[in-house]
C-alpha cells in the first residue's frame, strides 16, 4: 500500500532533493501516513486535497492531541514536503499551501556552503575523467543558477541559449523563467558537450545530462550521491545536498548586492515571503547597508 500511494518515492524525494536527515525522514513519514489515513477516512482524494482539508486535519489533531504551535508546525512541514513531492513529480498542479499561514515561530535559517567550501567541492572532480567532469558541470550550474535538482537534470538543448548565456527553466506549476549563466560556467558547459561528443556519448532525447540506462536523464538519486562523494573527498561536514547549492546561490547574491525581488525571480519563488528567509543569512550585505544608511553606524 505504501508504495502505491508514493510513500517510498516521497522518502527518496525528502532525502535526496531536500537533504533531510534520517531522523527527520522518519518523523515526516509518520506524519504523512497519519494525514493520508485521515484523507482516506473522509473520502478525500490524496492528490486533490485542499487548504480547507489541511485546516480541518490540524483542528482534529489539536483537539485529540493538544498540540503546541511547534508540533503543529512539524505536522504542517511534513504535509507540505509531501505536497512538494507531488508537485515535483507532477502528480498535482495546485499548491494547497500557497496561501497557508503557519503558526508564528522563529524562522529556520537555511544552511549554506561558504565561499571556501564551495571552491573545495567544485575543484574536487577531475576534469580528465568524463563522469567527474560532468559532475563538475552539474555542481557549477547548481551554484551558478540556483536551479532545483529536478530542473537541472531535466534540462534539454532547447532550454539553453548558448549565444546569450541564458537557461529557459520550466519550474513548479510549469512556470517558465529565464536564468542567466556566467560566461565562465557557460564555457565549462560547452566544454562538457564537446567532451561528451568526443566520447561518442549520445544525448538521448536531447537531455543535456542523459542516463546511461534509459532514454531519460540522470536521476536525482545519482546527483545526490555524486555530490556526497565529492563532499566527502573535500572533507566537508556535514555533507551537503543539491539544495544547499541553491541556498548558497541566493545568499551569496544578496551578500554581493542583489535585491530580493531579483533573487525571487531567479529562484522561481511564487512569493517574496519564501525568498525573505535568505536575508537572515546574508549578514555581510545587511551590515554594509546598515553602515552606509544609518547616521549612528
Amino acid at each position: 500500500m505504501q508504495s502505491s500511494i508514493g510513500i517510498d518515492q516521497y522518502i527518496d524525494f525528502i532525502a535526496i532533493d531536500l537533504g533531510l536527515s534520517k531522523a527527520t525522514q522518519a518523523t515526516y513519514k509518520t506524519q504523512v501516513v497519519f494525514f493520508i489515513k485521515y484523507l482516506y477516512k473522509h473520502n478525500i482524494s490524496l492528490n486533490e486535497f485542499k487548504e480547507d482539508d489541511i485546516h480541518a486535519y490540524i483542528r482534529e489533531k489539536q483537539h485529540e492531541d493538544d498540540l503546541t504551535s511547534c508540533s503543529v508546525n512539524l505536522v504542517l512541514s511534513a504535509i507540505k514536503s509531501f505536497v512538494r513531492y507531488q508537485l515535483a513529480e507532477k502528480i498535482r498542479s495546485d499548491d494547497p499551501f500557497l496561501n497557508y499561514e503557519f503558526p508564528k515561530l522563529a524562522q529556520r535559517i537555511p544552511k549554506i556552503l561558504n565561499n571556501e567550501m564551495m571552491k573545495k567541492i567544485l575543484n574536487e572532480p577531475k576534469e580528465t575523467d568524463f563522469l567527474e567532469f560532468r559532475d563538475k558541470v552539474l555542481m557549477a550550474l547548481l551554484y551558478a543558477t540556483g536551479l532545483r535538482s529536478q530542473e537541472l537534470i531535466s534540462l534539454k538543448f532547447q532550454n539553453v541559449n548558448f549565444e546569450e548565456g541564458f537557461l529557459r527553466v520550466i519550474g513548479k506549476g510549469d512556470k517558465e523563467r529565464m536564468v542567466p549563466i556566467a560566461s565562465v560556467v557557460m564555457d565549462l558547459f560547452k566544454k562538457y558537450i564537446a567532451f561528451a561528443k568526443s566520447k561518442g556519448i549520445v544525448f538521448k532525447g536531447q537531455y543535456l545530462f542523459p542516463s546511461s540506462r534509459s532514454d531519460s536523464h540522470i536521476t536525482r538519486q545519482t546527483l545526490f550521491y555524486r555530490i556526497r562523494n565529492y563532499a566527502k573527498r573535500a572533507g566537508l561536514n556535514p555533507l551537503p545536498s543539491a539544495h544547499i547549492f541553491r541556498h548558497a546561490f541566493a545568499t551569496h547574491l544578496l551578500n554581493n548586492g542583489a535585491d530580493l525581488a531579483t533573487v525571487q525571480m531567479l529562484l522561481g519563488h511564487s512569493s517574496l515571503n519564501t525568498t525573505e528567509i535568505y536575508t537572515h543569512v546574508a549578514s555581510k550585505r545587511l551590515h554594509e547597508v546598515f553602515k552606509k544608511a544609518h547616521p549612528r553606524s
